[in-house]
């Protein structure tokens, strides 16, 4: 075979290797946002059952709380025994407010590493035609100084 030809078949296969390198990275980025996003879809159900079943504990304690004051005599819709329940009844709120506003957040966290990872898919995907087509055209700069007699400076004497 030919120096020429090689040249060229081996300009070819560099060129196809950088294609094959791009579409292997978009497919990659394309699985990992797919798992970031079941990830995502995952916390965001885990959260509504974590909470759900905060507030139900929340529920249940503040009741025992309500018959316990009640066994004890304490009128607890009155004076400090209120004031003790309204407090726990705020802090229990507020506890399932952050178990969700954590949820949402980590949720969040997770679509955007999902959109990160589409993106770097897609760009190296963008990046491969143009590593290719470099490749092509130095391949060609270099098939045509081989194939065409050097030229000299200046004119000859």
């Amino acid at each position: 075979m030919e120096p020429l030809t090689l040249m060229i078949a081996g300009t070819a296969m560099q060129a196809i290797g950088t294609l094959a390198n791009g579409q292997q990275a978009a497919a990659i980025g394309a699985r990992n946002a797919d798992v970031l996003t079941q990830q995502a879809n995952e916390t965001d159900r885990a959260t509504v059952g974590r909470e759900s079943l905060l507030r139900d504990r929340n529920a249940q304690s503040l009741s025992q709380q309500r018959v316990a004051m009640l066994q004890n005599g304490i009128d607890p819709g009155s004076g400090s025994a209120l004031f003790t329940s309204s407090q726990s009844i705020r802090n229990a709120e507020m506890d399932a407010l952050q178990l969700r506003y954590d949820g949402l957040m980590q949720s969040r966290a997770e679509r955007m590493g999902a959109g990160i990872e589409r993106w770097q898919g897609k760009a190296a995907k963008r990046q491969s035609y143009f590593s290719a087509a470099g490749q092509i055209v130095q391949g060609a700069g270099n098939y045509l100084s081989l194939s065409k007699p050097p030229s000299y400076f200046g004119s000859p004497v």
